[in-house]
């Protein structure tokens, strides 16, 4: 049996593979260990090809959504590249999925878990194959790990943290990165001001605060309101303050009652501080999976492939092995004022950045790298 790995070739080109930068050598290894091949689509499927079977020229290289129907020359053209295959997909939207049920293909599809808060980064995963899913259902992290961990976070956060300034009866309306794929609606991104009028009636009832993406701010942990002009004037019009402080001690604060954002995970994982919570347009997905770092040994890929149970290999501590694959701290998001290790990697990095550090260690023949 062959593997084929995708991104989302819908969406986006598939020769970017989002996120399979530590799968190929980490994941895919313990899959080609129990004897299975694993290969990208895209070695043998052309994705312009595919868009021109249904008359669709000129596709965008990111974040296409055709609103022509796709054709069954298309299907036929996809089926005839996937075979009997299994896909393992990551981020794979609705429209991509439903293709692959069209064409009778069976698909294991991931995307970073919303719950942002375990030891190490978790992944969500589905899949259309009730035998898949059900093994899959077996390594799933309970609801109730997920609430035992963020009232550990909200205590020490609370003890540890310095308080937000924050009015009571507050509204967190959580902040999305430009280009964050759950954004996606008929062709164009969504924003807030797609929403003035729900916004217009939580100001009846909450003081709006504005908490950004971390990918919005800019290298001194500055709001960078020149590539977000519109935001500006959007937080003006509505009379809606800005927060800087990390979006946990937010979470963790009783003045704030309500979290609310467009389609933000930061929402899923406000429910387990006790906080009311609501999407302006939906969630990422409906139901998925919790899997933490299963995913990497070759036990639960043959749990999933072949039914068969195997001795189970594990590293012996867990914390923070695929966050730190990420460079410069990239997967750790807003976790990374929570942990330790990562604050003080975060502060040597800018401390070594500051010009007169290195004007001062030149002068003095040190070392300035």
């Amino acid at each position: 049996m062959k593997i084929l790995y995708t991104g989302d070739f819908i969406l986006h080109e598939n020769n970017e593979d989002p996120a399979f930068h530590c799968f190929n050598d980490l994941v895919f290894k313990s899959i080609r260990s129990l004897g299975f091949e694993v290969e990208p689509l895209k070695s043998n499927f052309q994705r312009s090809k595919f868009f021109k079977l249904s008359n669709i020229e000129n596709q965008a290289p990111r974040y296409f959504r055709p609103s022509t129907k796709i054709s069954s020359e298309s299907k036929d053209y996809l089926k005839s590249k996937v075979g009997d295959s299994i896909i393992f997909g990551f981020e794979l939207n609705k429209q991509s999925k439903d293709l692959f049920n069209e064409i009778g293909a069976r698909y294991i599809n991931c995307w970073i878990h919303p719950f942002k808060l375990l030891d190490d980064l978790a992944f969500a995963f589905e899949s259309n194959d009730d035998q898949i899913k059900k093994s899959l259902e077996s390594f799933s992290q309970p609801k109730e790990k997920l609430e035992l961990y963020a009232n550990y976070w909200k205590v020490r956060v609370k003890r540890n943290f310095r308080k937000p300034n924050i009015a009571p009866n507050s509204l967190l309306l959580v902040g999305q990165s430009e280009s964050d794929q759950s954004l996606i609606y008929k062709e164009k991104m969504l924003s807030l001001n797609d929403y003035q009028e729900e916004i217009s009636e939580l100001k009846k009832s909450y003081k709006l605060l504005y908490s950004p993406h971390p990918k919005c701010l800019d290298r001194f942990g500055r709001l960078s309101f020149k590539r977000f002009p519109n935001l500006k004037e959007f937080l003006k019009k509505n009379e809606i303050a800005i927060s800087l402080d990390p979006v946990y001690s937010l979470l963790a604060c009783d003045e704030i009652k309500k979290v609310v954002a467009i389609s933000s995970s930061v929402v899923f994982e406000a429910k387990f501080f006790g906080k009311e919570s609501d999407y302006l347009f939906q969630p990422l997905f409906d139901d998925s999976i919790c899997i933490l770092q299963d995913y990497l040994y070759p036990h639960f890929w043959s749990s999933l492939l072949k039914s068969e149970d195997m001795k189970e290999i594990k590293f012996d501590v867990m914390t923070n092995k695929i966050r730190d694959i990420g460079r410069n701290g990239g997967l750790y998001w807003g976790y990374r004022k929570l942990d330790n290790v990562r604050l003080l990697l975060d502060s040597e990095r800018i401390r070594n950045k500051n010009p007169l550090r290195k004007i001062y260690r030149a002068i003095f023949g040190l070392n300035t790298k």
